[in-house]
Formats: C-alpha cells, sequence, structure tokens
C-alpha cells in the first residue's frame, strides 16, 4: 500500500474509491461492513461511515464527502473536515480505500 505523503484532510479535490480488494456489505442506513476480502479482516461502520462508503464504491471528491457529511449531520465544517480525514486516513490504512489516480 502506498503512504500517502500528505494529509487526507489536504487532499480536497481527491476522488476516494474503494480498494480493489474491499468489499462494501450494508445492512441497513446504520451499520454496514468493508471486508478486506485478501485477508478477511471485517471493518464495521456506523450510520456516518456507511454514508460515506455509499459514496465511494462510486468514487467520491473529498470536498463532496465533507459537503455530505456536514449537510447531513448539521455539523460545522472544520468538524466535518476533520471526522473524515480520520475515516479516510484508518480506511487508506487498512488498505480498503485509496485516491482513484493510484
Amino acid at each position: 500500500m502506498n503512504e500517502l505523503s500528505t494529509s487526507v484532510a489536504d487532499l480536497v479535490d481527491v476522488i476516494w474509491v474503494l480498494a480493489e480488494s474491499a468489499e462494501f456489505s450494508c445492512v441497513d442506513e446504520n451499520e454496514s461492513y468493508i471486508m478486506d476480502v485478501e485477508t478477511k479482516s471485517l471493518f464495521s461502520l456506523n450510520g456516518a461511515g456507511t454514508l460515506v462508503a455509499r459514496q465511494l464504491q462510486r468514487g467520491a471528491k473529498s470536498s463532496d464527502l465533507v459537503e455530505l457529511m456536514r449537510a447531513t449531520f448539521g455539523i460545522e465544517q472544520q468538524q466535518s473536515e476533520q471526522d473524515l480525514a480520520v475515516f479516510l486516513e484508518e480506511l487508506h490504512r487498512r488498505g480498503l480505500v485509496r485516491p482513484k489516480e493510484w
């Protein structure tokens, strides 16, 4: 897996997608999973994670994801950016998402 040379929060115009080895499974709007089919590890998602993961299936810009979270959950822009950065960094660290260009 490639290491990010910058913070996810700084990659505003980057389109994020699920990695080739990642499989998304949605139970309902408040629960879903991303499984790494190579390692068989499972990453559990809450409602916010499910919302973002659905967008990642098609590919989504970081800035669009920030706006979606802000509008859906009524949180401030800065909080949305921080929450998304933490989430994407964790998924990227686990090899479940990647910038589309990679």
